[in-house]
């Protein structure tokens, strides 16, 4: 769980001072989760309550344990009616006067934060506290809610029920919306910024998940090849990788999480589908981890590259992460004219080797064959891969026809689309279909493609 995202920003902002957080959302965006998730954090700055009008502390306890085990259980307050709010003694109703004929949830902030240093309450949610109250406006309700932050430094984190701009926005220091979308239906979650008074976020948009009732956040990733700095691997020799079985070729590396890669078995084909709009630099990033995995094993390579691309231009790309003894991918010669014999001659230069990689790029073979030729060569292409136990990976925009037609045909299919600012991946395999968020970072000067669920 990140400490130093968007969570230790909010952290940093609500610890200095009285500030009001309002976070909004429509049902089921994880807005209680995230006010919970910072009360956690925040017990360690000061007292900390939790005020509930919507959900129910008693299967809060039960179903998200983990999230409630440092605040007090004395400090989650059930509020069933709250206009109506039970209190212990007449004594306590009037400690503080000047509340006298506000609503009764002031006198008891009042005297649960009169004698501590900094507090920090969340009230979930507002629009039960409005529609317990025909007689106060909840716009005076927040004014009332900073002046008794002011008075006794209280940090109020207020959840909304609602994705709408209102004009209570004004009041708070923060404003953050919890967006649900869909992607193929898979949900994606993403929280926005939108309003930041005088206080450092540095990014207003984060993809996140929950996990067993846990908020998650994750930085919004920087497209490109800027995040494999080669200058970070100067010094590191590239290390082996070797099979943990003899059924399979990837190993307890990080490639993809070892989530997808290590159940791909051999003679395997797998599709990767790019959203067209994905920068190229962006799209070369799986096919590069997987090919770097193969040549660090020593095994064959076969590519199909892009139009553009040259042989010397993936070499020196791969270079930094792989020695020059070992950097021996073979690519097909594009010439101005190539038929279907061409590729199948191709082909056939490998009929002995066996365990290779062998990549092709759809928009290429789009270059120079028909649509018919192109299937017929891929499926050539996925026999011969079988025998020869190797992996076969086709690269294919995901609003092409070969993509459709192809997609029918194989088990795993990985397909990469732009979101907002950042990158989703949708992974098929008969074991594991799910949604990730695409990260590229360096291990051990490795070039890594991290997966981290978003559902």
């Amino acid at each position: 769980m990140s400490k130093n995202g968007i969570l230790g920003e909010l952290v940093d902002i609500l610890t200095k001072g009285s500030q009001i957080l309002l976070i909004k959302g429509t049902p089921g965006s994880g807005k209680t989760t995230l006010a919970l998730t910072l009360l956690d954090i925040l017990c360690k700055h000061g007292a900390c309550f939790y005020f509930a009008a919507r959900e129910d502390i008693n299967k809060l306890l039960s179903l998200a344990p983990s999230i409630l085990e440092r605040i007090p259980h004395e400090s989650l307050i059930q509020l069933k009616l709250p206009k109506h709010m039970p209190f212990s003694n007449v004594k306590e109703r009037i400690t503080y006067l000047e509340f006298e004929g506000r609503h009764p949830l002031f006198s008891k902030i009042y005297d649960i934060t009169k004698n501590q240093k900094q507090s920090f309450i969340v009230i979930d949610s507002l629009d039960a506290i409005e529609e317990e109250i025909s007689d106060l406006s909840i716009t005076g309700f927040i004014k009332d809610l900073a002046e008794l932050g002011n008075l006794n430094d209280i940090s109020f984190i207020l959840i909304r029920e609602t994705s709408k701009e209102e004009k209570i926005d004004y009041l708070a220091d923060v404003v953050i919306y919890l967006e649900k979308d869909y992607l193929k239906d898979r949900l994606v979650r993403s929280l926005v910024v939108s309003k930041n008074r005088f206080s450092e976020i540095k990014t207003t948009f984060y993809t996140f998940t929950l996990l067993n009732r846990n908020f998650y956040s994750f930085d919004a990733i920087k497209s490109g090849l800027t995040c494999l700095k080669t200058d970070l691997v100067k010094n590191i020799k590239p290390f082996k990788i070797r099979p943990h079985s003899e059924n399979v070729f990837f190993t307890t590396v990080d490639i993809f999480d070892d989530t997808i890669l290590k159940g791909i078995q051999k003679g395997s084909t797998l599709l990767i589908g790019m959203d067209s709009k994905i920068p190229l630099q962006t799209r070369i990033i799986p096919y590069m981890i997987i090919g770097i995995n193969f040549l660090l094993q020593d095994l064959d390579v076969y590519v199909i590259p892009p139009v553009f691309f040259s042989k010397d231009t993936l070499s020196q790309i791969i270079a930094p992460w792989v020695p020059p003894e070992q950097n021996v991918a073979e690519f097909l010669e594009l010439r101005p004219k190539l038929s279907l014999k061409d590729f199948l001659d191709w082909n056939a230069l490998h009929v002995n080797s066996k365990n290779y990689l062998k990549i092709i790029a759809v928009a290429t073979l789009e270059s120079y064959l028909s649509e018919k030729e192109i299937i017929e060569y891929i499926n050539q292409t996925i026999l011969q891969t079988q025998q020869a136990e190797g992996l076969f990976i086709i690269g294919c925009n995901t609003d092409s026809d070969v993509y459709t037609y192809v997609s029918r045909m194989v088990t795993h299919w990985v397909e990469v689309h732009n979101f907002k600012f950042t990158q989703i991946l949708l992974f098929n395999s008969p074991q594991v279909p799910t949604a990730f968020l695409l990260r590229p970072h360096l291990d051990n000067g490795y070039p890594q493609l991290d997966t981290i669920p978003v559902l």
